[in-house]
């Protein structure tokens, strides 16, 4: 320990003063990341804050009267959706027994044929 008190003090090694370089270093970038941060947090605090005062302003009698026909409306257009699913599932069913029909009556008429 004496070599090393007499060299720091001529100045050839200092590690106490490298250890104070490296400490500082660290605390100027772990105060960087703690700015980042903070500014992150405004950030969304503000995002947080329009969301608030958005809400609020969408919770008037107006809006909400509007919200509810907007809701009666999708629902009358499912409605109808499912009305025109249906017919067009019956124009399917109606479509396919057409065909069944016209083997049917093949089949009858070879059937009658045979038969003579």
């Amino acid at each position: 320990m004496l070599i090393y008190e007499e060299a720091k003090l001529k100045g050839f090694d200092n590690y106490d003063r490298e250890l104070e370089d490296v400490i500082d270093r660290l605390i100027v970038e772990c105060d960087r990341k703690i700015a980042r941060a903070l500014k992150r947090l405004d950030d969304e605090d503000a995002k947080a804050a329009i969301a608030i005062s958005v809400s609020e302003v969408t919770q008037t009698p107006e809006i909400l009267e509007l919200s509810t026909e907007i809701k009666e409306k999708l629902k009358e257009a499912d409605q109808h959706a499912a009305q025109l699913e249906f017919i067009r599932k019956f124009m399917f069913l109606e479509a396919q027994w057409l065909g069944i029909e016209h083997f049917l009556v093949k089949f009858f008429f070879l059937k009658a044929c045979l038969v003579r």
